[in-house]
């Protein structure tokens, strides 16, 4: 590395730039602007949401694509175009209009772009400096997302509260160049081809070497993408429905959103835990215990229970929250060849990011269709239990643990 840097310090700076990646700034301060929108444009919640849920498919749809230029070009080189690109998407959203075709249009761009200035980048450049411990590097540079995830909204909501939410979009766009952008550029540096390790060249039979498109064909990219959607599917109709769940409970929305503050502690831990756990435990074992904790979440918050049992249940969904994107990269790098990272994790977040967009609907229908949340908390538990005991088919890793080739 340059001037012998240790490779920490590409961690320290995906840290950094995560804190400002396009989940981040979009799914974490979006509920920020629905009122304002809706006071000035007159449109309804459901229209305003729209935007949201189309930079979320227009992102899924692009990571593939994506994860091919990673493996061409470089995980820096592509983040010192995207970073920017969605810095200037996220400001060209304080221009919107009132026509709500050109609101879609404008949060359509900030999701293609905001593929770029996701977690696919990141996770591939830290995988490729890492190997005995890539599960640590991994969960220190993704808690980059719990950070941000604590820091954009006050931000955002400080901004609104006194210049509006035109200015809001502009301090987020400035706040991606003056902190992501510099994080890139100065702190990240690409994998040196000599030190990719020699046991990377070795594919397993199954693995396919040599086709971009060999992982599609394997049996465990499919248990995998499965895991990955089960998973994500609960995790996020549980946590985005958990006020209205806990209302309907009989809470008071004060003490529901109290409630919810555990969440995102526990999303924290969960991203610095797992990646602790992945270096020291077989990471189908780990993924399956994650899911079984998940299921537990999803039954106590169903359960009507006091505010400490609520607690206890969005800790354990936190949990699973903060771990599922460490566990779907360090899975992803142990099964399925180096020379095709980019693009098997970036078909990996496409599906992960489908998921995300699935999850809240589906809740959603089910209060509409049974007038409670039983039905839809029932099946979200039955398909994370499906999750728990399906990754644990991955079987032996196809690419073991080695000493990191720099340190």
């Amino acid at each position: 590395m340059k001037g012998n840097r240790s490779p920490w310090w590409i961690v320290a700076g995906c840290t950094l730039a995560l804190a400002t990646s396009s989940g981040v700034i979009m799914a974490f301060t979006f509920s920020l602007f629905i009122e304002p929108l809706t006071n000035e444009f007159g449109w309804s919640r459901a229209t305003v949401s729209l935007g949201f849920s189309m930079a979320a498919l227009l992102t899924a749809a692009t990571a593939p694509l994506l994860g091919r230029l990673l493996d061409r070009v470089g995980a820096r080189r592509t983040l010192l175009f995207a970073v920017p690109a969605y810095a200037l998407c996220v400001v060209l959203l304080a221009a919107t209009p009132p026509q709500a075709a050109v609101f879609f249009l404008l949060f359509a761009l900030a999701g293609v772009a905001g593929a770029g200035h996701s977690p696919i980048a990141y996770v591939t450049l830290v995988s490729g400096w890492f190997d005995a411990r890539r599960g640590l590097a991994l969960g220190l540079a993704m808690s980059g997302i719990g950070i941000g995830a604590a820091l954009m909204p006050q931000l955002a909501g400080f901004i609104i509260e006194r210049h509006g939410w035109r200015a809001a979009y502009v301090g987020l766009g400035a706040t991606i160049f003056v902190v992501g952008l510099p994080a890139v550029a100065l702190l990240l540096r690409e994998v040196p081809r000599p030190a990719v390790p020699a046991h990377a060249a070795q594919a397993a039979p199954c693995a396919m070497a040599g086709s971009k498109h060999a992982a599609l064909r394997d049996p465990r990219f499919l248990t995998l993408a499965a895991f990955v959607f089960l998973l994500t599917v609960a995790v996020n109709g549980c946590t985005v429905h958990a006020v209205p769940l806990l209302v309907a409970h009989g809470y008071t929305r004060l003490e529901a959103t109290s409630v919810l503050g555990a969440l995102g502690v526990a999303s924290l831990c969960g991203r610095l835990l797992c990646g602790y756990a992945l270096d020291r435990v077989f990471a189908p074992w780990l993924a399956s215990a994650t899911a079984a904790l998940a299921l537990c979440g999803t039954l106590l918050l169903g359960a009507g229970l006091p505010p400490a049992g609520s607690a206890l249940a969005l800790v354990l969904l936190g949990f699973a929250l903060g771990a599922e994107t460490d566990l779907m990269s360090y899975l992803t790098s142990r099964y399925f060849e180096r020379e095709h990272f980019g693009a098997t994790i970036g078909w990996l977040y496409a599906v992960f990011g489908i998921a995300a967009a699935t999850g809240a609907p589906l809740m959603g229908a089910s209060f509409d269709a049974t007038g409670s949340y039983g039905a839809g908390l029932a099946g979200l538990g039955a398909g994370v239990a499906i999750a728990a005991l399906a990754v644990l088919r991955l079987g032996p890793y196809a690419y073991p643990p080695q000493r990191d080739a720099t340190s």
